[in-house]
């Protein structure tokens, strides 16, 4: 079985197929997945997505600093990955996603523009 598997494998490799194999071999499953070198998975953690309201955002050279509506924690952290929707004033935010740095447990900064 490994042979197919194996075998597979590299035929998905060679056409950049991406790649979903189960298995049920008894009571237990194995899934294995590979979607290519280009395939990007930024959580770092394994937690769901969180959620945040923000108060304010700031235009500065070095990124600009984002706020959250006072007294409610944000509960980010270094090099989390954002995305921003809804954004109103500035609505070129609007679908793009950024690398943050936290400052605060009330304020972060975006550093890198990843995707528009």
């Amino acid at each position: 079985m490994l042979n197919i598997f194996c075998s597979i494998f590299l035929f998905s490799r060679e056409h950049n197929i991406a790649l979903i194999i189960a298995d049920t071999p008894g009571l237990c499953a194995q899934i294995f997945t590979d979607f290519g070198d280009k395939f990007v998975v930024y959580d770092v953690n394994g937690e769901e997505p969180i959620s945040a309201m923000m108060a304010s955002v700031t235009q500065e050279a070095d990124g600009g600093v984002v706020a959250t509506l006072d007294e409610v924690r944000h509960g980010f952290e270094d090099g989390d990955t954002v995305k921003f929707t809804e954004v109103e004033g500035m609505t070129e935010l609007n679908e793009t996603t950024h690398k943050i740095t936290v400052i605060g447990i009330f304020f972060c900064s975006r550093l890198q523009t990843l995707t528009h």
